[in-house]
């Protein structure tokens, strides 16, 4: 039978009772067609090691400005992390048919209803979801396993579903020292790093002009920067209007927007399509990670920071898991994201097919958007940070030291899991 219960009013939203599969049956589920059968992934069935950041990146070597040669053992670092984080996301998303945590994660941060297909209580209830306004369960639901088996793919070693430069990995970066900020007015060079003629005198074939960067790129509310690496350009936005540096600090304006760069993904920079037919060089998309992503700042409980919480390890363990007086008691979701979260981030623009925006950063407005409709709820499934903290909740969730109760974030909040009534 189906049936509600009575709970907490600020879970009652969850609950839908009308018209549910589960999707989990549906042959034309990303679920079954797409994240488990197609990808072998790191902590899948497929055997075989994981790849290293050498093996999913170029990296370049010790001579490259801006290089991680450097800095390789940090990345490994969080990408063993990164695997931890995409391997709790995955079983939250495929076990959600038979565990109301798992249910519960998935409604919290994407916005689905929840039925329940049972008695109170017994242990053998299956979920099904829905969308709230009944709408487009199926588009979302395939949104969300998308954009898992895309990074799924990519830390299998699998490469990029959207390659700019086929058959190239992506190239990482570690400082702004990577990038030259090209003027507006300088020449732009080709791949073999020749100034871009657009007109010669007839009689002595001498160039009489040169494209210019302006022309070529028009840039807006950006800046571009000559990457030598792949002898291209990257266009980055800028944070103030002075600002001129890949790796801005502290750059902040009147309304508070702005700040200080850990991270950005690009797809490399084209020219506009009036000089599409010059050769330009381009990179298999490209993450540059600033200094503030290594050296982030000093995490303090209940400061709300971000990405900077030490490590995985520290969270789970027995003196800092919540809900038995641990050091993490009371803590909100957005406080125990680790450094490597950021990596974690970046890789959901990495993967996405066409350039991803960030709509939103702060918990609040992640799981506003997911209670939204129409383009704000859609928006959630575009949201990469909406995907590290739902990673990070299941972590957390799946990995609740021995003997201590498993802990839910709900609305970013710890609750023990046993209080989830149905």
């Amino acid at each position: 039978m189906r049936w509600s219960v009575s709970i907490p009013s600020s879970l009652i939203w969850l609950l839908a009772t009308q018209g549910v599969r589960c999707l989990e049956e549906d042959e034309s589920s990303p679920l079954n067609k797409t994240l488990w059968r197609r990808v072998r992934d790191p902590g899948g069935d497929g055997g075989g090691q994981t790849p290293t950041i050498s093996d999913l990146f170029l990296i370049g070597d010790s001579s490259l400005k801006g290089g991680c040669s450097s800095k390789l053992d940090v990345l490994n670092g969080w990408l063993n992390e990164v695997n931890l984080l995409h391997e709790a996301a995955k079983t939250v998303y495929g076990g959600y048919r038979t565990n109301k945590n798992y249910a519960v994660l998935l409604l919290d941060f994407f916005g689905f209803g929840i039925e329940v297909n049972g008695k109170p209580g017994d242990p053998s209830n299956t979920y099904g979801i829905k969308n709230m306004d009944n709408y487009f369960v199926e588009e979302n639901w395939k949104m969300l396993g998308d954009r898992l088996a895309g990074v799924s793919q990519f830390l299998a070693g699998a490469g990029l579903r959207d390659p700019v430069v086929p058959g190239e990995p992506p190239r990482i970066f570690c400082s702004g020292d990577a990038a030259v900020l090209a003027g507006l007015g300088d020449i732009v060079k080709d791949k073999s790093q020749n100034e871009v003629v657009t007109a010669r005198d007839p009689s002595t074939n001498e160039p009489t002009e040169y494209l210019t960067i302006s022309r070529a790129f028009r840039p807006s509310g950006g800046n571009i920067f000559w990457m030598s690496a792949y002898n291209g350009y990257l266009n980055l936005k800028k944070y103030t209007p002075d600002d001129n540096q890949a790796c801005p600090v502290n750059k902040v304006n009147a309304d508070g927007s702005g700040g200080t760069r850990y991270a950005v993904t690009n797809r490399g920079t084209r020219p506009v399509d009036l000089y599409k037919d010059i050769e330009f060089g381009n990179a298999n998309r490209v993450i540059l990670f600033c200094p503030a992503a290594f050296e982030p700042n000093q995490w303090v409980a209940g400061a709300g920071n971000l990405h900077n919480y030490p490590s995985l390890a520290q969270a789970i363990s027995p003196d800092n898991y919540p809900g038995n007086g641990g050091a993490l008691d009371n803590l909100g979701l957005d406080n125990i994201l680790p450094v490597s979260a950021t990596f974690y981030h970046e890789l959901y623009h990495l993967t996405d097919i066409g350039d991803t925006a960030d709509p939103y950063y702060k918990m609040k407005d992640i799981f506003n958007a997911a209670r939204g409709t129409g383009g704000l709820a859609v928006t959630t499934f575009k949201n990469p940070e909406t995907f590290t903290m739902f990673a990070m909740a299941a972590y957390m969730l799946i990995n609740a030291p021995e003997g201590m109760d498993p802990m839910i974030y709900y609305q970013g909040r710890p609750m023990k899991a046993s209080l989830i009534p149905y």
